[in-house]
């Protein structure tokens, strides 16, 4: 994963985040608020996706797809999109929500997949974002969770 993430940061090159339109998602890390199941949860949802983002200054729209390895060590994957008002230029705080297809398998796969509409908040860094999105409880398994994705912009030049 390291070697990922070295890869996509010499990918960037000089592109501000503000001048985005393809870029490398780095999924992540996770914070539960409890266990999953009986046991602790995984929280280092390693993975890899991608993200088209609009060029719009102000409401910033994405297109979003990525796979994972979930809470509680299975793959899972998604696909989306994002909506969210940004304040700021070079340094910016962005506020939305994220909605999609989730395929998180947990125990059985008759109740693996799901259309969620969560929270996201951006912190966007100039030349990498730290998207943070609420997981609620939304198996019986998992608890919810703070999950934090690195997103690398790809240069056109």
């Amino acid at each position: 994963m390291k070697r990922i993430a070295l890869l996509c940061l010499f990918l960037t090159g000089q592109a501000q985040a503000n001048e985005w339109g393809f870029a490398v998602v780095l999924n992540g890390i996770s914070h539960h608020n409890g266990a999953c199941g009986l046991s602790p949860c995984n929280e280092k949802n390693n993975g890899l996706g991608f993200e088209l983002k609009t060029t719009s200054e102000e409401w910033p729209t994405r297109i979003v797809a990525g796979a994972f390895k979930n809470s509680v060590y299975f793959n899972s994957w998604y696909a989306g999109l994002g909506k969210t008002y940004r304040w700021g230029d070079r340094f910016a705080v962005e506020l939305g929500g994220f909605g999609g297809y989730f395929h998180y398998p947990v125990q059985t796969p008759i109740q693996s997949d799901y259309f969620v509409v969560l929270p996201l908040m951006v912190f966007d860094l100039n030349y990498v974002r730290i998207n943070v999105i609420y997981l609620p409880t939304f198996t019986k398994e998992v608890t919810a969770a703070w999950f934090f994705q690195m997103v690398a912009p790809i240069r056109s030049r």
